[in-house]
């Protein structure tokens, strides 16, 4: 592709080099809702995994991902850094499926893919979630054993 005098782009292989092509490079609202969900409901995990693991010295991280991480950069460190590199893979993932599979970069332009996101965005969200309450279970079993 090559850039033409608007800052539009030339689509390859095109050729009138007048015929303008654009491109929707804009990030879609349910890209966006689906990274700020990702987001929260991790913050959710990680803020339930740090009350845990400050509770009593019994409740330990049990991913081995993450305690390794810990082990290496510390607990904030560690779980900050799974928690980044979990979100952005998530986002990549996502976005680098559906880009290939509609053959568009971003945007809300196909109903199917759209709706795909959906889903994909919040099974993300509800397995964080999921994870955020198992971090509660466990913290009050320790806390109040019967």
């Amino acid at each position: 592709m090559r850039r033409a005098g608007r800052g539009d782009q030339v689509a390859p292989g095109v050729e009138d080099p007048d015929a303008i092509v654009e491109t929707d490079r804009s990030v879609s609202a349910v890209t966006t809702a689906g990274v700020v969900g990702l987001t929260v409901t991790k913050s959710v995990d990680f803020g339930t995994t740090m009350i845990g693991l400050g509770v009593s010295p019994a409740i330990v991280e049990r991913n081995p991902i993450a305690a390794a991480a810990i082990v290496q950069l510390g607990t904030v460190p560690g779980l900050l850094a799974v928690g980044l590199l979990t979100v952005g893979l998530t986002v990549v993932l996502v976005e680098g499926g559906f880009g290939l599979a509609t053959g568009r970069a971003a945007g809300d332009g196909v109903s199917s893919a759209r709706t795909g996101r959906l889903v994909c965005y919040g099974v993300g969200c509800t397995c964080n979630l999921a994870i955020a309450a198992h971090n509660v279970v466990v913290i009050l079993a320790v806390a109040f054993p019967r």
